[in-house]
């Protein structure tokens, strides 16, 4: 990314792009969502949950940022929907079930949906700081070539396993 950027350098660009701060900070709002969702997945599976694009949650025009008063409003009200439906006791039992498990360090770049939230708030940050003439695809295909899927091994490895039982 320094390279597309001729008026900053690679030095100044690492001091502004710190992903362990805003970025990490505004993917955490999206973490109570991604529980709720968890929860509504749970008792009405055939429901699409992760349907809301990521400027659904967003305010400021063209200086766009993660509202967390918008996020925190719709969870209310799925939450307040799913205890009209399964009753109050239940949902919040499931709810804190759920929070539990996501307690983890970098909790919601596990749990939140990297297409549809990480990767527009990424990008979202990165074009704030950089001037970047690349295409969102570009972009992508650039950030996987970095990226440590060293977690999902488990996970492939799983997939090899039942692909030989059939």
């Amino acid at each position: 990314m320094y390279e597309e950027d001729a008026e900053k350098s690679k030095e100044d660009i690492k001091l502004v792009l710190n992903f362990s701060g805003p970025f990490q900070a505004e993917a955490e709002l999206f973490l109570e969502l991604f529980i709720v969702y968890a929860v509504m997945r749970k008792f009405l599976p055939a429901l699409k949950s992760v349907n809301n694009p990521i400027t659904h949650f967003t305010s400021g025009g063209n200086n766009p940022y993660t509202d967390e008063k918008k996020i925190s409003d719709y969870v209310g009200q799925i939450h307040n929907w799913l205890c009209d439906i399964y009753g109050r006791e239940r949902i919040v039992k499931e709810t804190l079930e759920i929070y539990e498990r996501t307690r983890i360090e970098n909790s919601a770049q596990v749990f939140v949906s990297g297409k549809d939230y990480l990767f527009p708030l990424l990008n979202r940050i990165m074009r704030r700081t950089v001037k970047l003439s690349t295409t969102k695809s570009a972009l992508q295909i650039r950030l996987a070539r970095h990226c440590d899927i060293s977690k999902l091994e488990d996970l492939r490895q799983r997939l090899y396993d039942a692909s030989l039982k059939i």
